[in-house]
């Protein structure tokens, strides 16, 4: 599972997706957040369109959600 360091706080990821060229990971607990292609956490804040994204991602069938990493 892939971690990363910022400060104090420690952000761990095991699922990851693209979706219309938006990279992001996402759990049930944490909720989403951008990542770079590279799978490290992304320094750019989540928006509007980051979550009218995610939103549209999220309203897919299960079998149409896939993971990249």
């Amino acid at each position: 599972m892939p971690c990363k360091r910022f400060g104090n706080v420690i952000v761990c990821y095991d699922k990851a997706y693209k979706y219309k060229g938006l990279y992001f990971c996402f759990n049930e607990y944490t909720g989403p957040y951008r990542l770079n292609k590279d799978g490290e956490p992304s320094q750019r804040s989540c928006g509007r369109q980051f979550f009218k994204l995610f939103n549209e991602w999220y309203e897919l069938p299960e079998k149409e959600k896939f993971r990249v990493m």
